[in-house]
Parts: C-alpha cells; structure tokens; sequence
C-alpha cells in the first residue's frame, strides 16, 4: 500500500489509501518548492531587498526608527552607518530555498501617495508581529516601501522596480518559503491631511515645467473651478506633474471629488483624488490581489491530505497583526468565500470577483502610484 499513489480531484474527491511517510511529506515540500524558483532568482538579483527581521527588532528600534523609510534611503544609511539593515541578495534567496516560511510579506494599505504609514502604525503593527511567538521565526521581512525603488528611481532602479513587479504573486502565494503579515485596518486621517487632494493632471493640458507658475495656477483653477477659498500649488518642486489642493473643510474636498470636472479629469487620463486614502484594505485592488494569493496553494492542499498534512508542520501561511497579540489564520479556504465541500471552482470565481470589483489607483503599481493602492 506504501507505494500506491494518493489519488484527488478539485471536488474534494480523495483516494485515503496512501500512507503519510516522512518521504513522502518531503517528497510534496519539494515540489512545492519550485514554485519559488522566478522569485528565487529576483532575489539574487537584488532587485528585492529584503529587511533583516533583527534589526527592526533591535533594542531602542520603536524610539529610534518609529517610521519606516524608502528602500534607498536605507541603502544610502546601512552604507555610511555599516548597520546591518538588509540581506544580501545571496542570503535572501537562501532563506526563502530554507523553505521555513521565514520570510514575512506585509500586506496593507498605503495611507498616502508619498508615504504608505505616516503614523507609523502599520511598522508598529509588523514590530509586535516579529516580537511575538507567532512572528518568532522570521529572519526577514518584504515590505514594499523598504523593499522596492521609490519614485524618484534612477534608470538601473526602474529596471529592479520592473523586475520585481513580475514577482509579487509568487511573494505572497509561496507556500514554502513566506508568511504573510496582514494588517487591515487603515489609521485614522491626521489632522493635517484634512481638506487636501492630489491633482495629477492630464497631458493633454499641456502643463510643462517651463510655464510662468503664476499662469498655470490660473490654469489649474480654470480647469478645476476652484473658488477663490481653494489653495493651489505644484506638489513636485516645479515640473507641473502634481499638485496639491487645500480646502477649507474635508468635506468640501470629497464633494469635489464628485464633481463634472473631477470626472472630466479621470476621463483625459489624470487623477484626482484625497491625499489621506481611507479606503478599506478589501476595496484594494492590490490588496484584494495579495490576499488571494496568499491562501491559494494553501487552500488548494485542502483537497490533498498528503500535502496539507506537510503544509500543516510549517510556522502559520498568514498572520493578522492589526491588534496585539497577533492572530493565526488557521481555515485560509474560507479567505475566499466558500468552504472546502464547494470544491476550488466557487472559491476562484468569488476571489475573481473580488478583485476585479476592488479599485487599483493611480498610474502604474507599486511605490508611485503604489502609494494611493
């Protein structure tokens, strides 16, 4: 019986007659691992940087560093300071092959375009993750901000944010080598992001960084019909790409947002939109997307014991860390809206309408506009 094979079918149809072996498990963990292979290679690349887990939880870290940085920020100080912030491409693509789930993906919502957490809440939510029992075994952590070139990127960092964009699904969805840290709760707005929109203006407006500044105000204000209440400045230290709105109340911005001429904006290609985003994590397109992904290979074991059972002996797939202590997600089949007896089929047609009913914001993805996700 030892040698028969475990026979399955997507509509949870199973053949019990295998034995569990050891080799057996193993067998299943090395098969699961190739999967990881594309984002093996990226890492090695170093086009993914990945924080070392000790380091964000040093001694004196919250007081130290209570927000997070841009990824090259961090190179240009690990470099003159000689602080161990990052891995190395080598070591990073070593931990993710340990096949430990040692690495943690954070998933979450920028809260705004320059600064996915400008409370510093979501770092303090990953600190207590990595300090806690359930968070004890990772050696590093993927967070997009630290992880990925922000804008403004140089040609060769453009080429590493391009790289890595061809990834992002095997990140998350790595049975073997990722768990995943969700916080889902999005910080309340501060007070000094009440009233402001971001104006990311169509082309064909025609504003340049050659214009009078005075005149493309004007033509700003035109364009918009800004009341005279209505602060108007470029946002980019000139190159008319960006512009920030101020008005007099919050709610006087988001009824801004819903007139002709904010449509009229979407429709030439631009965008409009609060500086604050308070959208909910499940109304995210990349968020929906990270999610989906992070249970899909787990979920899908459901239907084969042998592989669930060697799934089942690694540290947790996903973590919620919006609270203290942090929580274990243990039924991930249920993340998409149907329970194992339904079979995959429901399940991907919910998670495929979750996402394709979730808003993905802004001009490109990740870090400019990852920002507004």
């Amino acid at each position: 019986a030892a040698g028969v094979e475990e026979e399955s079918s997507l509509d949870g149809s199973l053949n019990p007659t295998s034995f569990h072996t050891p080799d057996a498990l193993a067998a299943e963990l090395t098969h699961l691992s190739r999967l990881d292979k594309r984002l093996s290679a990226v890492l090695e690349r170093g086009a993914i940087k990945l924080l070392r887990a000790d380091w964000l939880r040093r001694p004196g870290a919250q007081e130290e560093d209570p927000r997070i940085l841009r990824r090259q920020d961090l190179e240009l100080r690990e470099a003159r300071t000689g602080e161990r912030i990052f891995l190395s491409p080598e070591e990073a693509a070593s931990v993710l092959r340990a096949g430990r789930r040692e690495i943690a993906a954070l998933t979450y919502g920028w809260c705004a375009m320059d600064d996915p957490d400008p409370t510093g809440e979501y770092l303090a939510g990953l600190r207590r993750a990595l300090e806690s029992q359930e968070g004890s075994h990772i050696k590093a952590v993927f967070w997009d901000c630290p992880s990925l070139p922000q804008k403004p990127r140089s040609g060769a960092e453009e080429k590493c944010f391009k790289q890595a964009l061809t990834v992002m699904g095997d990140l998350y969805a790595s049975a073997l080598g990722v768990t995943v840290v969700r916080h889902r709760f999005i910080p309340a707005r501060p007070r000094s992001y009440d009233g402001e929109l971001v104006l990311l203006p169509p082309d064909k407006w025609g504003l340049a960084a050659s214009d009078d500044p005075a005149s493309a105000v004007l033509a700003v204000r035109d364009r918009l019909k800004c009341p005279p209440s209505i602060h108007v400045a470029v946002a980019d230290g000139g190159a008319m790409k960006r512009w920030a709105l101020r008005y007099p109340t919050h709610d006087a911005a988001l009824a801004a947002l819903r007139t002709p001429e904010a449509e009229a904006v979407e429709e030439a290609g631009g965008a409009l939109f609060a500086a604050w985003n308070s959208r909910p994590y499940e109304e995210r397109g990349w968020t929906t997307f990270e999610s989906a992904v992070t249970t899909e290979v787990v979920a899908r074991a459901a239907y084969f014991p042998r592989q669930h059972e060697a799934l089942s002996r690694l540290p947790p797939k996903l973590i919620e860390i919006d609270e203290a202590p942090p929580r274990i997600l243990h039924n991930l089949s249920e993340e998409g809206g149907v329970g194992e007896e339904q079979g995959a089929g429901p399940r991907i047609e919910r998670i495929r309408a979750r996402i394709n009913a979730a808003r993905f914001t802004g001009r490109g993805g990740r870090g400019g506009g990852r920002g507004r996700r």
